[in-house]
């Protein structure tokens, strides 16, 4: 059964090959140079997101939700060690000293997503949660990652962080007032 799972095709997967499609037809049937349209590690992110359509269809939910779990605490110790790095004067600022970014590479767009995305899940984890020394500490770290977002100075992460709250208040509310089904009501 874990195989026919694996292989099965699904909406994610006909938006993907509909996508590798069109890029195709541009590329090649319109005839544009795709050195000028397209960033230099395309096949990159095809591979990645085949491969997270292939791991999500492999994991059981309990194991996807560790996956997520795991993938926030790596979000939130790197921004914990990029605070750190601003507080003991070591951080690397760049564009003139404005925008604070992290790694060997120096860059705060990769910085500013991996802060909008700790934000975001330890906004989630904090509503989940019901002991509220629990909630305290999540938030917390939530409050961690959107300063280091808002230095990074990305607007990308900053519009990702919008949308992303405005679906987290509207799945909450909807979850409040049963127009949908909490998943952890059994």
């Amino acid at each position: 059964k874990s195989k026919q799972k694996l292989f099965q095709w699904g909406f994610p997967e006909i938006c993907y090959c509909v996508f590798c499609i069109l890029v195709a037809v541009d590329l090649y049937v319109l005839g544009v140079d795709p050195t000028e349209k397209l960033p230099d590690n395309i096949a990159i992110y095809f591979i990645v997101y085949y491969f997270s359509i292939f791991l999500a269809r492999s994991l059981t939910f309990q194991q996807l939700r560790w996956t997520c779990y795991l993938s926030n605490y790596v979000a939130v110790i790197t921004c914990l060690i990029v605070f750190l790095q601003l507080i003991s004067g070591s951080a690397t600022f760049v564009n003139n000293e404005t925008r604070l970014a992290s790694g060997l590479a120096g860059n705060p767009i990769s910085l500013g997503y991996v802060g909008a995305y700790g934000f975001l899940t330890s906004i989630i984890l904090s509503i989940k949660f019901d002991k509220l020394l629990t909630k305290i500490v999540f938030f917390s770290l939530s409050i961690l990652c959107l300063i280091i977002t808002f230095l990074s100075a990305t607007r990308s992460a900053t519009i990702f962080i919008t949308i992303g709250l405005m679906i987290i208040i509207g799945t909450s509310l909807l979850i409040k007032l049963k127009l949908i089904i909490d998943p952890d009501d059994d």
